[in-house]
C-alpha cells in the first residue's frame, strides 16, 4: 500500500514559516518579527521594553531581513529585532506571552536556531520493504544501509539525521505498511540511473527497494519530535505550539 502523504509533509513551506533570520549563535536569544506594524526600529523597541518590569535585562539589536528577502520587496521593509532576554524566567514569559502590537497585529516570536543546527536536509523514503521485522526493526536497518543505497555511496559518510516508519491511521487500527523515511543531513548525489529506476539498494535485506526523494532544503532546521524540516529544533518545538502566543503556530 502506498503511503498517504506526499514527501512535502515534512516540510514546512518557507515563504510561511521558516525565515533565514531567525538563526543566531547568541544563547537567549529571542527573535521578535514586527513585520509592518511599526515604522521603525525605535518605536519596536520602545513598544518591546514597556512590556517589562525593571528586573528584566534586554540586549536588543537591530536585524536586516533585506539581505536574506533580495526578492520580496515586502519583506525588505520588515522591523525584526534580536533580543536577549535575562534572566531565564524572563525568556520563557516572552515566549509564552508573545507580544501583541495592536488590535489584530502580532509580532512573531521565535527562540532562535543555533547555526550548527540550521542544515542543507534531504528527505527519502523507500517503500515495499518487509513487514516481519516491524517498524522499529526495518527502519534500524535502513538506517544501517545507507551507505550502500548507491554504487557511489559506497566509502562516503552519510550524515543521517533521523529514520523512522511511516504509519497510516485506517478505521480500525494505525498500522505500518512498509515505508520508511529518512532524513539526511547534507546535500548528497543520487545517480541518474537510480533516479530513473526508482530503486535503491537495502544492504540489509539485500533487495532492491522503492525510493523517493526531495531536497535538499538549506539553511533550515529540523525537528525530530514532529518530524518536520524548516520551522524549529526538537528542542524548541514546545515554543512552536499553540498555548505560545508568539509561535508560528498561532
Amino acid at each position: 500500500m502506498t503511503p498517504i502523504l506526499p514527501l512535502e509533509h515534512y516540510k514546512f513551506a518557507r515563504d510561511e514559516r521558516f525565515r533565514q533570520w531567525w538563526i543566531s549563535d547568541r544563547k537567549g536569544v529571542i527573535i521578535y518579527t514586527f513585520y509592518d506594524f511599526v515604522p521603525n526600529v525605535k518605536e519596536a523597541s520602545q513598544l518591546l521594553r514597556r512590556k517589562f518590569s525593571g528586573e528584566t535585562t534586554l540586549a536588543i539589536r537591530a536585524l536586516t531581513p533585506e539581505i536574506y528577502a533580495l526578492n520580496d520587496e515586502q519583506e525588505r521593509q520588515w522591523i525584526v529585532l534580536e533580543v536577549l532576554i535575562q534572566p531565564q524566567r524572563s525568556y520563557m514569559f516572552a515566549l509564552k506571552r508573545g507580544l501583541k502590537i495592536n488590535r489584530g497585529q502580532e509580532a512573531t516570536v521565535v527562540p532562535a536556531i543555533s547555526r550548527s543546527a540550521a542544515g542543507a536536509y534531504m528527505i527519502m523514503r523507500f517503500s515495499g520493504l518487509p513487514l516481519d521485522d516491524g517498524p522499529e526493526v526495518c527502519a534500524d536497518k535502513v538506517r544501517r544501509s545507507m551507505g550502500k543505497l548507491f554504487p557511489f555511496w559506497h566509502g562516503e559518510k552519510i550524515r543521517v539525521r533521523d529514520v523512522f516508519a511511516e504509519t497510516i491511521d485506517e478505521e480500525d487500527a494505525v498500522r505500518y505498511h512498509g515505508s520508511i523515511v529518512a532524513i539526511l543531513d547534507d546535500d548528497y548525489y543520487i545517480p541518474q540511473h537510480n533516479l530513473e529506476t526508482g530503486l535503491a539498494y537495502i544492504s540489509e535485506y539485500d533487495i532492491q527497494a522503492k525510493f523517493e526523494s526531495i531536497g535538499p532544503f538549506h539553511y533550515s532546521a529540523y525537528c525530530s519530535a514532529c518530524h518536520t524540516i524548516d520551522s524549529h529544533t526538537t528542542e524548541n518545538c514546545k515554543y512552536f505550539k499553540k498555548e505560545y502566543p508568539g509561535g508560528i503556530y498561532s
